[in-house]
């Protein structure tokens, strides 16, 4: 499920109603993680260069903070909003393996007990090089798009998603 939706779908008791319709127009504005392979998507993703290697890749990664700004939900229930959301998350999202592919995929594993059908590795976008041999970008299947920025041999990553009205931050250490 995409971060943003989980956020949204686990804290709908502590956010008010015009501050979550804002906040669905933000998430839906950037679309925040994923990428929908329509007709002529697929064709041109296809057709664009394939990224290269590099020192981040076929390594399992997972989240250690998810910060929004402005803070939008009260997440520990004290009628404040917080910056730091990442408890919201449902176990199994909160603790899924990111894998940015060689080939250019991104896979997700949800944790999970073994054997759970539900934490087998599923595709969820692509990630190409940008001008910036310091950040990637990942597409994923929902239509998202992030921005990533890392370092060659490092232990963690940033993943910003970003629009007018909220921006998610999400750091990412390897496993």
């Amino acid at each position: 499920m995409h971060l943003c939706a989980v956020i949204l779908k686990h804290q709908h008791k502590h956010v008010n109603k015009m501050n979550r319709r804002n906040l669905i127009i933000a998430l839906a504005i950037t679309g925040s993680l994923a990428s929908c392979q329509k007709e002529g998507v697929a064709t041109a993703a296809s057709s664009e260069k394939k990224s290269e290697p590099t020192s981040f890749t076929d390594k399992a990664w997972r989240m250690k903070s998810v910060v929004t700004n402005p803070a939008v939900l009260d997440v520990d229930g004290d009628g404040k909003k917080d910056s730091e959301v990442i408890s919201s998350l449902q176990y199994p999202e909160r603790n899924k393996d990111i894998v940015f592919a060689a080939d250019g995929k991104v896979w997700e594993r949800l944790a999970g007990l073994p054997g759970d059908a539900s934490t087998e590795a599923k595709q969820n976008g692509t990630w190409k090089n940008t001008s910036n041999a310091n950040i990637i970008s990942w597409t994923q299947e929902d239509g998202t798009f992030s921005n990533i920025t890392t370092a060659p041999d490092s232990e963690e990553m940033t993943l910003v998603h970003q629009n007018e009205m909220v921006t998610i931050t999400v750091l990412l250490y390897k496993k």
